[in-house]
């Protein structure tokens, strides 16, 4: 599994069917840039509260076969953290939420 980033060959092979081994690739990638190193405590535990969500979601949409995913619902809570003052989180937002617009127009066919 770890030459397959924590996925397992069944899995793998489920995202090559299914079109995503690209976007899987990319969502790789964001993660291992890691996430931004936070000062403000009120605002590191909003991140606290809304990054690990998004996580869930796109790595339970890339591992589940029944392929159920609000990217919606996901947007939202990027749009919420943009709003909070602190650059680097911004930025980093603004990564995750490109790549969300780029699986939820994957995720509808």
């Amino acid at each position: 599994m770890a030459i397959n980033n924590g996925f397992k060959p069944g899995q793998v092979e489920s995202f090559k069917k299914r079109g995503l081994s690209e976007l899987v690739e990319k969502w790789i990638d964001l993660v291992r840039q890691g996430q931004p190193n936070i000062r403000n405590p009120l605002i590191a535990n909003k991140g606290k509260e809304v990054i690990p969500v998004v996580y869930s979601a796109v790595e339970g949409y890339f591992r589940s076969d029944n392929k159920k995913y609000d990217g919606e619902h996901i947007l939202r809570l990027l749009r919420e953290m943009k709003l909070l003052e602190d650059e680097e989180l911004q930025e980093y937002v603004s990564k995750v939420e490109a790549f969300i617009m780029e699986l939820n127009r994957a995720a509808k066919f």
